[in-house]
């Protein structure tokens, strides 16, 4: 592994953060559409929004620091993500048979909005998938003349393409088969952070405020008449997302420069952090300590309990990490010896 990137490890201890951010604040956003405290929590949304799509982002910068070994690889997806998935889930699946009353027992194990409690879990399905072709993103991330092809066909069919069909009712015969949303924001990740053109920092504030303008408006206005909040303008394949999410990439890249040890400390620990949040404490965490919903308890989630979240996350994260550490050594010792 080559040096770290300064602003690399700022970008992911943010989207980390923003991430429990979203999640802490979700009732106000869904529960309450059209009403002024909507439309205040809206003014939060537009950025959390951006956390996820940036973590596919930083992921593809990263690439050329990352040599793969097919086997190593696929054996980290299977006991670091694929197994924990579901042992969550069936987590999940026992909690609802016991405290909700749910009768079946396979039904909804494995993924359901309806029968699972741990539906949230929906994003680990998605990145478990962007695992298991991580080392084909690789190979193009790499070649400079895939990597361009790469991006602006994937632009094409994830931006423009819906865009016509919709506009138009039109159906595109050559179908998407490989430019997913995530592996689209993976490529041009990495597009960004190969970049050497050079752009100035305060026009990309600037723009980044004017673009967050438009973001708000289009957001807010095409759902304040809707009966259920469905994020409208701020989901990974809304173009006003990737411009946003690609303006605070450059801006950061352009702005951060040195390395800050503490920063560098989180960021790693992101992932574990984002792992268990979404595994252990999303649920339980949502309303701590606010449980009004109201403007108390909207900054309340966003000044205290992501915060917090966030903290005590990093805290379990430290620990599994000194125990892996410590019986890692003690039994290198005991097979030395």
């Amino acid at each position: 592994m080559g040096e770290r990137l300064p602003y690399i490890d700022f970008l992911k201890v943010i989207a980390c953060i923003a991430v429990i951010n979203l999640h802490c604040t979700s009732p106000w956003v869904t529960n309450f559409l059209g009403t002024p405290l909507w439309f205040i929590a809206m003014l939060d949304a537009i950025f959390t929004h951006l956390a996820v799509p940036m973590f596919f982002m930083l992921a593809g910068a990263v690439i050329p620091k990352r040599t793969i070994i097919l086997r190593e690889h696929y054996r980290k997806v299977f006991f670091r993500y694929i197994l924990p998935t579901f042992a969550c889930l069936v987590l999940y699946k026992i909690l609802g048979i016991l405290l909700l009353g749910q009768k079946t027992i396979f039904e909804g194990v494995l993924y359901s909005l309806e029968r699972n409690p741990g539906f949230h879990l929906w994003f680990m399905w998605i990145y478990i998938g962007y695992m298991l072709v991580f080392p084909a993103l690789v190979a193009i991330a790499k070649d400079d003349g895939a990597r361009t092809v790469f991006f602006n066909v994937g632009f094409i069919y994830t931006f423009i393409v819906p865009l016509l069909s919709s506009a138009f009712d039109l159906r595109f015969p050559a179908t998407n088969v490989l430019f997913t949303v995530y592996g689209f924001y993976f490529i041009a990740g990495n597009h960004l952070a190969v970049m050497k053109k050079q752009f100035d920092p305060k026009l990309l504030l600037k723009i980044l405020a004017a673009m967050s303008a438009i973001t708000y408006a289009f957001a807010t206005l095409s759902s304040h008449g809707d009966t259920i909040y469905t994020a409208k303008f701020l989901t990974a394949n809304s173009m006003l997302i990737f411009i946003n999410t690609s303006l605070v990439f450059l801006i950061f890249k352009s702005y951060i420069t040195s390395q800050n040890t503490i920063i560098s400390f989180l960021s790693k620990h992101t992932f574990n952090i984002y792992l268990l949040h979404i595994s252990f404490f999303l649920k339980p965490f949502s309303f701590l300590a606010f449980p009004m919903v109201n403007m108390k308890g909207l900054l309340g989630s966003i000044f205290f309990t992501a915060p917090v979240t966030f903290l005590l996350c990093l805290a379990t994260s430290c620990t599994l990490v000194a125990a892996k550490t410590l019986l890692h050594r003690k039994f290198f010792l005991d097979d030395a010896a």
